[in-house]
């Protein structure tokens, strides 16, 4: 760490202060650059470890400008933190910063953190259904169920506001519960009035599977509210097993023993795709929504295809998530493999849809 601070020093302009502030986190004090300059500092460091043969280790760099000169040394050096905390929020930024934009991130995650049991007593959170097509009949072949939170001063929040904080605190888990909860009581509603049924499928989060009982719990809420287990999709994204494998391929391999169908979110957006297909009882897998947006790009293209040919020779059907244009639809009804059932989910076909609204839907197609 010595050395890794030493190279550090090297790097920024020499009347900077460097220190370590944690086992992890060095602090540099420097003049006032632009974040250019900064990018720069950050290359130039990276560079630096590796010409003199340190070891190799993720760097993930944060800053703090324009800083408040009333505040105490220690608040600010609070605040260069949080903002290197907030690199997982984004984890596609080069470098965190500290900066209106995300003091005001912080005070809505304080927001929802304090609103989240008044959220959930006054019944804040819905369940929104979008339903998937099948291509061939064009007719609903299943639905997803989406969570959704209607706050009282915010009005209609989306998802990716809440759901990633909501991953890092363990809210998550109590969400997920109140989804399979209330969609297993509208799915026995629909059948004690003789709706028609499609399966529907209900996200079960990578922290869900560190809950002891996981299974057990789950299989309960569908049960106590009699519903045909074969009516329940549970969807898992492919970077799940990254962590406690055995375990988790456990709690999935119970899950299909149960008589629950098993699908892949996210197919085609990491690295371990084919290895996860070739591990777990997979039934479905969900083409990534990148790859659906960006079909017609020739190299999307042939990954898209070689998604379907793997599905088809693997005997497992697919879902393709955020068709939009009638080209797209087009475009997927050409690629399907004969033998494969492909069902279509996106705006072209509906949006998410409050209960009462998606029965109507339903009714009509």
């Amino acid at each position: 760490m010595r050395e890794f601070v030493e190279s550090i020093q090297k790097t920024y302009p020499k009347n900077s202060i460097v220190g370590m502030n944690s086992d992890d986190v060095v602090l540099v004090f420097t003049e006032n650059v632009s974040f250019e300059e900064h990018k720069a500092f950050k290359e130039k460091a990276v560079a630096t470890l590796r010409e003199e043969d340190l070891p190799r280790f993720p760097i993930n760099f944060a800053i703090y400008r324009n800083i408040d000169k009333d505040l105490s040394i220690e608040k600010i050096c609070h605040n260069a933190k949080l903002a290197l905390e907030g690199l997982r929020f984004n984890p596609d930024a080069m470098i965190g910063e500290f900066d209106e934009k995300f003091r005001e991130r912080l005070e809505l995650q304080e927001e929802m953190k304090d609103g989240f049991e008044r959220a959930v007593a006054d019944k804040e959170f819905r369940v929104y259904y979008q339903p998937k097509h099948d291509v061939a009949t064009g007719k609903v072949g299943g639905a997803e169920a989406l969570i959704r939170w209607i706050h009282p001063e915010r009005g209609f929040m989306s998802p990716g506001a809440f759901i990633p904080f909501f991953e890092t605190n363990g809210y998550i888990c109590r969400v997920d519960l109140f989804v399979i909860e209330t969609a297993c009581q509208d799915i026995r509603r629909w059948l004690d009035e003789g709706r028609n049924i499609v399966p529907v499928s209900m996200n079960i989060s990578q922290v869900d599977f560190d809950q002891a009982g996981l299974v057990e719990t789950i299989t309960e809420i569908v049960d106590r509210n009699r519903v045909p287990h074969e009516l329940v999709h549970f969807e898992i994204t492919e970077s799940f097993n990254a962590t406690d494998k055995v375990k988790k391929k456990n709690a999935v391999e119970e899950f299909k023993k149960n008589g629950f169908m098993i699908e892949l979110d996210d197919f085609g957006s990491g690295y371990s795709t084919l290895n996860t297909l070739g591990q777990l009882p997979i039934d479905i897998i969900k083409v990534d929504m990148d790859l659906i947006r960006n079909m017609f790009d020739p190299k999307h293209q042939v990954i898209l295809k070689g998604a379907l040919y793997t599905a088809s020779q693997l005997e497992v059907e697919v879902v393709a998530e955020g068709v939009e244009t009638v080209e797209m639809v087009e475009a997927m009804k050409e690629m399907r493999p004969e033998n494969t059932r492909l069902l279509l989910q996106g705006y072209y076909y509906s949006k998410p849809l409050p209960v009462a609204e998606f029965e109507a839907y339903m009714e009509n197609n």
